[in-house]
């Protein structure tokens, strides 16, 4: 994965959460590059195209890029296979962070292994 990370987030507590997913944030998108740098969006209001262009696009002005993908325990079918797909047969030009609130897609963490 071209030491770009990727990591899965679960949301049990919404404080120890929200502390652990800030310093993520803080160490690999540093404050003043977040405008174009930090990328947050939720399987709710998105769409697999979405965030495979956010991981395909190098950072050309700023240090590394982070797409934060909410809400994974949402994910719809169609989503889910093509990003599935994406996360296998390509390695990633941005960190990534899934968050949810829990584990239940075993489908989705199944086909990303």
């Amino acid at each position: 994965m071209s030491g770009y990370i990727c990591q899965l987030l679960i949301n049990q507590e919404d404080y120890l959460f929200s502390r652990h997913l800030n310093r993520m944030v803080d160490q690999l998108v540093p404050q003043a590059d977040r405008d174009f740098g930090l990328v947050r969006l939720s399987t709710k209001t998105s769409h697999a195209g979405e965030w495979i262009d956010t991981l395909q696009t190098p950072s050309l002005m700023f240090g590394d890029r982070l797409l934060v993908l909410e809400d994974i325990d949402k994910i719809k079918k169609s989503d889910q296979d093509n990003f599935a797909a994406f996360l296998k047969e390509h390695d990633l030009q941005a960190h990534l962070i899934v968050t949810g609130s829990k584990i239940d897609n075993t489908e989705f963490l199944q086909s990303v292994q």
